[in-house]
């Protein structure tokens, strides 16, 4: 038999569910927007930018008037009104089931925006997988390591392009290029008095 003491645990879980998340959707989105900001890479006051933010606001706002909502319906349930007649089982349970798939549909959407605010805003947009650079000389500092040495690797092995390392090291170079492809082969250039010299290091669809 259901009686409305089982509302409570499911009830707080959800309600928690239902304010939390959307709130960490909103305050991850405005921190990220003030960290562009801060860095000159966005207009902080410029209104597109406030837009998934409103977004997010709204969510929330939704998340908690439903969950106050729906937690002043169910406190109609007490234990005066309980009769444990089917009725009251039946209305018990409909509040239990309509309250569980607010929170999921609330906690999906929350998630989503999370997940949306870190690749659109932290990762940025994906590159176009039909792009094909062959052909084209790029030219990267830094690249034997971090995010030049992954740029290297992603413009060298799916788009087919021309890459030319510039780093300190002759030695971390050589390493850094035999991680991406250990096919490569280091070669070296003569210059007019024929005498052995170092070259430039680089990748390409043809190793050199």
């Amino acid at each position: 038999m259901t009686s409305p003491q089982l509302l409570t645990l499911p009830l707080t879980a959800a309600t928690a569910v239902q304010l939390l998340l959307p709130l960490l959707s909103l305050i991850y989105s405005v921190a990220v927007h003030i960290f562009l900001s801060s860095f000159k890479e966005r207009s902080l006051f410029r209104f597109h930018h406030w837009n998934p933010i409103m977004i997010r606001a709204v969510l929330f706002c939704f998340g908690a008037t439903f969950s106050s909502f729906t937690s002043s319906a169910s406190r109609g349930h007490d234990d005066d009104d309980y009769d444990g007649s089917v009725q009251s089982n039946a209305a018990i349970l409909s509040t239990q089931l309509i309250y569980i798939i607010a929170t999921i549909i609330i906690a999906t959407l929350s998630t989503r925006l999370i997940l949306q605010t870190r690749q659109i805003e932290i990762n940025g947009p994906p590159p176009p997988v039909s792009a094909n650079l062959q052909g084209k000389v790029i030219f990267i500092t830094g690249a034997n390591s971090g995010i030049g040495l992954e740029t290297t690797r992603l413009l060298y092995l799916q788009y087919n392009a021309t890459v030319i390392l510039a780093c300190r090291s002759r030695a971390r170079a050589i390493e850094a290029i035999q991680s991406i492809d250990p096919s490569w082969k280091e070669c070296r250039y003569t210059n007019n008095n024929n005498s052995s010299s170092s070259g430039a290091i680089h990748l390409g669809n043809r190793m050199h």
